[in-house]
């Protein structure tokens, strides 16, 4: 993952979807709805904390990958957003500037043995260039929030 000095390139070093969910997942707490943390290391269990209604559980270690919700309690994650029928997704700010900075580039290059990286897997409709501006803005709604 390199955010580059020049925001018309991005270096995929191959780092995977797993390597961003740590150390939290941000996501809607599912008694109050306000943004609370799935919070660890690794792939082990989790412990879910919100800071706003105090609720908090221990996850077991079965997880689930590749969808908009964290991977361990499967509850929508906060950065999320539609656009045109499909989800833009990120598990937390560092996820979120990431994926800013790779569709934001106009020249994205990838090394060698990046196949299981994170942006190579990236769906069409999300890094195409005519599409560029509109996810950009979604991007950045997503960082306001």
């Amino acid at each position: 993952m390199t955010v580059s000095d020049d925001p018309t390139r991005h270096r995929d070093d191959g780092s995977t979807i797993y390597a961003f969910a740590d150390p939290e997942v941000l996501v809607a707490c599912p008694r109050c709805e306000a943004r609370a943390y799935v919070r660890g290391e690794g792939l082990g269990p989790r412990r879910l904390v919100c800071p706003a209604c105090g609720l908090t559980r221990e996850s077991g270690r079965t997880t689930v990958w590749g969808e908009p919700v964290d991977p361990w309690f499967r509850l929508p994650l906060w950065l999320q957003a539609p656009f045109r029928g499909e989800v833009i997704w990120a598990f937390n700010d560092r996820h979120l500037g990431e994926l800013r900075a790779y569709v934001a580039a106009q020249h994205r290059e990838h090394g060698t043995g990046t196949t299981r990286s994170t942006f190579a897997r990236l769906p069409a409709w999300l890094t195409a260039a005519k599409n560029r501006d509109q996810v950009l803005a979604v991007l950045d709604r997503l960082a306001q929030r």
